[in-house]
């Protein structure tokens, strides 16, 4: 059997909702992708602006928790927002 991981980064919690249930259906690690709470805003518009600002200058959010080994898994499924796009500089990050 294929060792699952199931790694998400959810801005507004649709998405972790979503990976929850995923991860509830399949036998699966999982690994939430966090940035620090002051990163982006709660206004989805100043969070695109935001984003896009990370993107041109390259500086990336930095990810809070420690990364998994993925070479413990044989499938990884990656989610998260689409912003202006792009998947979401977290994302990116991981």
């Amino acid at each position: 059997m294929n060792k699952i991981l199931i790694v998400d980064y959810s801005w507004s919690g649709h998405t972790a909702t979503l990976a929850q249930t995923i991860s509830d259906m399949v036998a699966s690690d999982r690994y939430q992708i966090q940035v620090q709470p002051s990163t982006f805003a709660k206004d989805m518009y100043a969070t695109s602006d935001t984003a896009q600002q990370q993107l041109q200058s390259g500086n990336l959010p930095a990810l809070v928790q420690p990364l998994p080994d993925c070479n413990n898994y044989d499938v990884i499924l990656v989610g998260g927002p689409v912003w202006s796009g792009k998947p979401a500089t977290p994302i990116m990050s991981f």
